[in-house]
């Protein structure tokens, strides 16, 4: 039951924006000057995101998919034996 729970968040969270940055910072130390760490050079990954502009209804089908595996979820773990 919590897993379907932890479904609706996800599919809640396709309404909102999404930021990737690959990789988000690195230190590479030049090979002659590695005891040097006064000479490093620094790279800085690039950042990209993501906007839910239009999706066809996609994202409010997928909640309403998940809200439906929930309450079928509940209702067979409610269900008498």
């Amino acid at each position: 039951m919590a897993a379907a729970n932890a479904r609706i968040g996800v599919a809640i969270a396709g309404y909102f924006p999404t930021s990737r940055s690959a990789p988000p910072m690195a230190i590479k130390l030049v090979p002659q000057q590695a005891f040097h760490l006064g000479k490093q050079l620094w790279s800085f990954g690039l950042t990209s995101v993501s906007l839910p502009i239009f999706t066809g209804g996609l994202t409010s089908s997928q909640v309403a998919a998940a809200r439906a595996t929930y309450d079928q979820t509940v209702a067979n773990i409610a269900k008498p034996c």
